[in-house]
C-alpha cells in the first residue's frame, strides 16, 4: 500500500541511475521552458534528445548483440 520504492529488486546503482535521469530530464524540462532561453538553444537541445534514441540503440548492440 503507497510503496515509494519499485517491487522488484533493484541495486543501490540502479537508483542512483534513476535518480540522476529524472534529475536530468527536469534540468532539461526547466531549461527548454525558462523565458530567457532563445529559440537556437531551444532547437539544440531538442535535436540533442532526438539523437539520444539512436546513440542509445548503438550502445545497446554493442552491449548485448544484435
Amino acid at each position: 500500500v503507497g510503496e515509494a520504492l519499485p517491487s522488484w529488486t533493484a541495486s543501490y546503482a540502479h537508483a542512483v541511475a534513476a535518480g540522476a535521469a529524472f534529475a536530468g530530464a527536469g534540468a532539461v524540462a526547466a531549461f527548454v521552458t525558462h523565458t530567457g532561453v532563445g529559440r537556437r538553444w531551444k532547437v539544440a537541445t531538442a535535436l540533442g534528445l532526438v539523437a539520444l534514441v539512436p546513440l542509445a540503440l548503438v550502445v545497446s548492440w554493442a552491449r548485448f548483440g544484435a
